[in-house]
């Protein structure tokens, strides 16, 4: 039901209650609930879910014996306010859901049934209010100034946009009572200009007077120590005898505390400065200079006695589309988030705002109003409420980061939008080649590693203002794309203007004008250009804004969207069909838990390499090695390690030691891209593997890299293509605008936020119905909050459980592991403290507990302990079983109900060679009981398949529409050692990294140069078997019955003859098996061949690897080249790594891959060895 009371009380420690278990499981039914239902199913279940509602709210109100108050405070008059009755606030409500958009046709029917239900069942009939009445009620909500306003802008090209109201957003967000608590934890810093001490009111940049009678000159506010004492930083200042104060140079911090009298108090007082002596002086070589700098901050008077707020914000802009089907209708879209809220907060979709958004301007165009917004807000404040101290507020907004992909930055910066177009690539330094070309040498892929001399805002301003000048002269196209590739500075107003001015001096050109003629009208054109709002970036002149220092590296488009993606369909596209069965198998076989998102569906992972998501490289970015650690190459393997133990870094929500971590984050950096240079110079070609240098500076100035991540905007996406399809697309910008904006004041309404009346002047909010509705889970998370309504805080559910259906029914206790170990350890012999024995518990099995607030872990799971080993790590143990043991009646005192979890302690055996993981080995062969409060956090630990040679031997049923079938699969089955078990702990993991650090190798880096000359060695080898190839391919065009491999004929070879010794080819052969495979054979030989020679040669082999492996005793350590299913082992050594593809390929099919992966076919043959002639 849509609205409940509240829960009962219940164990906290289990929470075993029902409606509560359903009540926090709501968000994951909802979010199944849009998934994996059609468009038509989901308007059903919703009607379903609404329908409900009238009967439940007549019932709780038409009950003379409920008590209203454990639900709603007590019903008044205006309880409904500042809507008449309770079915308007409702109609609302479900009018102006972000995710759940009602057609009118839809709201029609649902008028139509609720009456009509209600008739049914003898109930009066709601009083619905009608259309007109909704929109009268729209109307009298915009004319009350409750909700944002909607603003129309016209661009520097003429383009009409319509954008909503920042400052109101801004001043809501503050004057709701759920950003109050939130508001606290925000460093004063960014937090205020200005602070209260005893009802005085200091501002940084005023004189003010301690209680030692000393002067003071604070610049800023700062909390200083784990009481969070509030600081100012500032200079001592020394009373002048001519009038005035001397500013010391040393910077001192002082308590604010210690604040006695402020500038006005000071000034005040009769007598204390000259009238015509200046005020402010500073010692300069012995000598006194005044300074002409405002005694009083002009802030004071702006704020009139209000305390003054900076509201720092989260600015972004990408593009989306506006349909629901493959057709592309780009709309450009503004996103903005408050950037003081708790990381944990910000990511929710309640807490993000629309801006604007349109299909028409591009994204500088569309900026150009933002900007115009902020700067007037900046310079004249918003106007809040704090419902904490009860006065009002003034806010200054201002822009601290601007998210975007990498374009999307770039544009904002006025930079390059690629690295082929300019020598100057970066948008945050000045790197770059001294002429085209440079790119795949020494020196330039020495430049591209490293960090150059770092932008400014006011030379790339200067710059495109220079370019904008030259476009004015006649015949200047060649040498504005000159100074544009030299300089890296494409600003995209300049650029519009310059190719207007260009395309008429064209024009006049061609008309055979003069050459004063066409210099006037150049210079007319120009100044027209000059004279409009913005004719340059629009983010230049953003207040408290620099574009190259704010526009982050970005983690989801440069790492999961950029380096997991291009090594991912890289390292796929390389591998034959056999190999990629196998690596599908591999990663459906990989455990999921402690990774944070759903099991992997392999196939899907490798089939649709080319289109996946940044969720799925989520899961790539993690798990790949464990699938890929023996088809590919060892530089290749070298590089996915290494953009591991990068991704491991980036996705932590918080750092504790911040020069500690971005000292490792260098080295990660770095040795990130050694690796890459070592696979291939060709991958800087992208200029995402230089941005990632500046990261760690990033991180320095805004945090965890996650918290500027753009996973959060690009969620919303979906909410604007839904009101974008819900609109009649005539006026797209304007309808989508005004929608949000009803959404705003919906969400502030039931939230409980203040405005301005505009009859009384003074602040109010909602009726404690509306805001009872609120306190609903479910209504929450319509309006895309999850939190607890009293902590404001995402819930902790530690220690809840859940039962799972097939196992509701008692087992025996001698059916339970529990019931195996010895009794002195049950429990920790607790159940004998209570007077009970095992027998006399009720036993249930428990899929699932919830550690670390809302971390759920199951049987399987692998977790921390608080337990430590004899080298200081965490003991990690597995989870064996997790039983619910309750009393029976009748049985001694003591707890209803406890918890066992039994758990297999592991401990560290030894470092994996190629992965640098550690390897885990049980400490023994018995479980121990693990008490709940003795688990830390879940970690993701992969079985060492490479090491315990599992293969794909298994069998498992197909699953088809949700149900299996008699269909079968072969999956891989992991081979298990009684006496030593070997497991991988996956450092990879992206949740609980920090965990996980002690279980990591310090990474040693390379000498840059040596790395560097390696690089380009291995280039030129690749480039040299590429040439062969070539040469093969041309041999065999050239007709004639010949296929002529270095001057040698091999038509007439015969592959079917009994002499032909697959594990060891004469050079003629190979030279045969390098032309067939990069160019085609014969058609009917080389399958032939297969069938009659290799296939059973590749047999025996395996049978007798397999016969080996059953006598010997597994080695712990890589096996190289060691025998497991679906692997061609036997070639290894003559290049087996591409032999088994020979198997699968048809001749047409070698031809048509050779013509378009010559490349990285001669890379995968290089890797192999012994195989180039």
């Amino acid at each position: 039901m849509l609205f409940s009371v509240p829960p009962q009380d219940t164990d906290p420690k289990f929470g075993f209650d029902q409606d509560q278990d359903q009540e926090m499981c709501a968000q994951q039914a909802w979010q199944e609930l849009w998934t994996e239902q059609t468009e038509d199913e989901r308007d059903r279940a919703f009607m379903e879910k609404i329908l409900g509602l009238q009967d439940h709210l007549t019932n709780k109100f038409s009950n003379p014996d409920m008590n209203l108050e454990s639900f709603l405070v007590e019903v008044s008059a205006n309880d409904w306010f500042p809507y008449g009755t309770l079915e308007e606030a409702l109609a609302d409500l479900l009018l102006n859901l972000p995710r759940r958009h009602i057609s009118e046709t839809l709201r029609q029917l649902l008028w139509w049934i609720i009456p009509e239900l209600c008739s049914a069942k003898g109930l009066p009939p709601p009083q619905l209010p009608s259309k007109d009445r909704l929109n009268k009620l729209h109307q009298q909500f915009q004319n009350d100034n409750i909700g944002p306003q909607t603003f129309q802008y016209t661009s520097h090209k003429g383009n009409i946009y319509h954008l909503n109201d920042i400052g109101k957003i801004i001043s809501q967000e503050v004057a709701n009572p759920l950003s109050s608590k939130w508001r606290e934890e925000l460093d004063a810093e960014f937090l205020s200009p200005s602070i209260h001490v005893r009802g005085s009111l200091f501002f940084v940049n005023e004189p003010a007077q301690l209680v030692d009678g000393s002067y003071f000159l604070p610049s800023r506010w700062f909390l200083l120590g784990s009481a969070k004492t509030l600081y100012a930083r500032g200079l001592y200042l020394d009373p002048n005898r001519s009038g005035g104060w001397i500013i010391m140079e040393e910077e001192k911090e002082v308590p604010v505390s210690t604040f006695e009298a402020n500038i006005t108090s000071i000034l005040s007082r009769p007598g204390t400065f000259h009238a015509s002596a200046p005020i402010l002086h500073r010692m300069q070589d012995g000598q006194l200079h005044s300074i002409n700098i405002p005694l009083v901050n002009p802030l004071r008077d702006l704020a009139c006695g209000r305390k003054v707020l900076n509201v720092p914000l989260v600015l972004y802009c990408d593009d989306s589309s506006g349909n629901v089907s493959k057709r592309w209708n780009k709309h450009i879209s503004a996103l903005m988030t408050l950037a003081g809220l708790p990381h944990r907060v910000q990511q929710q979709e309640f807490n993000i705002h629309f801006i604007g958004t349109s299909n028409l301007v591009s994204a500088t165009e569309l900026l150009e109003g933002v900007v115009e917004q902020l700067n007037n807000y900046w310079s004249n404040g918003i106007i809040s409420y704090d419902d904490i101290s009860g006065e009002e507020l003034l806010l200054r907004p201002m822009v601290i980061v601007f998210e975007g992909d990498n374009p999307m930055q770039a544009e904002a910066c006025s930079c390059s939008p690629s690295l082929g177009v300019s020598l100057k690539f970066c948008r945050v330094c000045k790197v770059g080649e001294e002429k085209k070309g440079d790119q795949l040498s020494e020196t330039g892929i020495t430049n591209f590693m490293k960090i150059g001399q770092a932008r400014s805002m006011n030379e790339t301003r200067a710059k495109a203002q220079e370019i904008h000048l030259l476009a004015a002269n006649p015949r200047s196209k060649t040498g504005v794309i000159n100074e544009q590739c030299k300089s890296g500075v494409r600003d995209p107003i300049v650029s519009h203007f310059a190719e207007e001015l260009l395309q008429l001096a064209e024009s006049m050109e061609d008309a055979n004008a003069s050459a004063d003629n066409i210099q006037t009208r150049l210079k007319a054109l120009q100044e027209n250009q000059l004279s409009r709002k913005w004719h340059y970036n629009p983010l230049f002149d953003l207040q408290a804004f620099d574009c190259h220092q704010d526009t982050p590296f970005e983690i989801l488009h440069g790492i999961l969207l950029g380096f997991v993606k291009y090594f991912w369909q890289d390292s796929i596209s390389g591998l034959s069909e056999r190999q990629k069965i196998l690596v599908s198998k591999r990663l459906s076989a990989a455990d999921p838990n402690g990774l944070g998102c759903a099991a992997p569906r392999g196939e899907t992972l490798v089939q649709y390499a080319q289109s996946l998501v940044g969720t799925d490289f989520r899961i790539i970015a993690q798990l790949a090695i464990f699938a890929l650690y023996d088809p590919l190459s060892k530089p290749q393997l070298d590089a996915w390690i290494a953009l591991g133990r990068l991704s491991r870094l980036l996705w932590r929500p918080s750092i504790f030691n911040i020069n500690q971590f971005c000292m490792e984050l260098e080295t990660a950096i770095h040795h990130f891209l050694d690796m890459t240079a070592l696979l291939s110079p060709q991958w800087f070609n992208k200029r995402k593997f230089h941005l990632l240098l500046h990261l760690p500076l990033h991180v320095r100035r805004f945090g965890p890299a996650s918290s500027f991540a753009t996973e959060k905007f690009e969620s919303y996406n979906g909410i604007i293509r839904g009101m974008s399809i819900h609109s009649n697309r005539q006026a797209p910008s304007l309808d989508i605008a005004r929608s949000f904006a009803a959404y705003s004041r919906v969400r502030h309404i039931f939230s409980g936020g203040f405005w301005k009346d505009k009859i009384t002047g003074k602040w109010v909010q909602a009726g404690n119905g509306v805001r009872g509705l609120f306190r609903n889970l479910k209504v929450r998370l319509l309006l895309g909050l999850a939190i607890d309504m009293d902590t404001l805080e995402p819930r902790d559910r530690t220690g809840e459980i859940k039962v799972a259906s097939q196992s509701k029914q008692t087992v025996k206790a001698k059916d339970t592991q529990l019931a195996q170990i010895p009794s002195s350890t049950h429990l920790n012999t607790s159940l004998s403290g209570n007077g009970a024995s095992f027998t006399q518990f009720s036993h249930q099995l428990v899929s699932s507990v919830i550690v670390n607030r809302d971390e759920p872990i199951q049987v399987g799971s692998w977790v921390t302990t608080t337990a430590l080993d004899d080298n200081g790590h965490p003991i990690i143990a597995r989870v064996m079983e997790i039983l619910k043991l309750e009393q029976r009646d009748g049985v001694a005192t003591g707890p209803r109900t406890m918890l066992s979890i039994l758990a297999h302690p592991h401990m560290v055996e030894f470092m994996h060679s190629h992965f640098h993981m550690p390897v885990l080995a049980p400490m023994s062969a018995e479980l121990f009981p693990l008490p709940l409060d003795m688990i830390k956090v879940s970690i993701n630990v992969q079985h060492a398949c490479d090491l315990m040679l599992c293969g794909a031997t298994g069998e498992a049923a197909v699953r088809q529409e949700r149900q299996l079938s008699t269909k079968r699969k072969s999956i891989i089955e992991h081979q298990h050692n009684t006496t030593k078990d070997l497991w991988i702990l996956n450092t990879n993991a992206f949740c609980n990294s920090d965990t996980t650090d002690p279980f990591c190798n310090p990474l040693l880096l390379d000498n840059r140069s040596e790395v560097i000359t390696k690089s380009l060695e291995r280039y030129k080898q690749l480039k040299e078997a590429e040439m062969k190839l070539s040469k093969a391919r041309k041999s065999l065009q050239a007709g004639g019955g010949q296929i002529l491999v270095d001057g040698i004929d091999i038509s007439g070879l015969n592959y079917t003859d009994p002499t032909f010794d697959c594990s060891s080819p004469t050079i003629p052969q190979l030279r045969a098996i390098l032309a067939l495979y990069g160019v085609t054979a014969p058609k009917g030989k080389l399958k032939s061949f297969y069938t009659a020679q290799l296939t059973e040669k590749l047999a025996q082999e395996r049978e007798h690897a397999l016969e080996e492996q059953d006598r010997a005793e597994p080695e712990y350590g890589m096996q190289e080249g060691g025998a497991e299913e679906d692997m061609v082992s036997p070639l290894m050594t003559v290049g087996g790594a591409c032999a088994n593809e020979l198997e699968e390929l048809a001749p047409l099919q070698l031809w048509e891959e050779s013509e378009r992966g010559g490349h990285k076919r001669a890379n995968r043959l290089l890797a192999a060895g012994h195989w180039l002639p």
